[in-house]
């Protein structure tokens, strides 16, 4: 973790907009179901101060691990309007299980404004 990262003192669950992220990103992937499922069940653990909106997550080694080959599965790009860089969203699963949503604008300055995802262009990297 980052010395950018602050922990929670108390876990929570997914925002709606965390699982609206989430939800577009796997709907590309195989087996999306065992995602989705693990999405259900994620909770936050940490968060980055830096004026990105990146997450850490926890996710029950009890529920099925997805199979996949590399860190970074899915990505998505979002343009926003009236920003010169676009928004990129990475979904880190790692030995089975989702452990990050990364959320930052490409020129690293901080998000301050709503991010509409309606647009946002997915690519699958499995």
């Amino acid at each position: 973790m980052s010395n950018w990262k602050k922990v929670l003192d108390q876990p929570r669950g997914l925002n709606q907009f965390e699982k609206s992220a989430i939800s577009k990103m796997i709907s590309y992937l195989p087996d999306k179901e065992i995602l989705n499922t693990q999405m259900m069940h994620a909770e936050v653990i940490s968060v980055c101060d830096c004026g990105c909106r990146t997450v850490d997550l926890i996710v029950p080694s009890y529920l099925e691990k997805y199979v996949s080959n590399r860190r970074v599965p899915v990505e998505m790009h979002v343009s926003m309007e009236g920003e010169l860089a676009p928004v990129l969203f990475q979904l880190h699963i790692v030995d089975g299980y989702l452990i990050e949503l990364e959320i930052l604008k490409l020129d690293s300055t901080p998000i301050h404004e709503e991010i509409d995802i309606s647009n946002g262009v997915v690519e699958v990297r499995v």
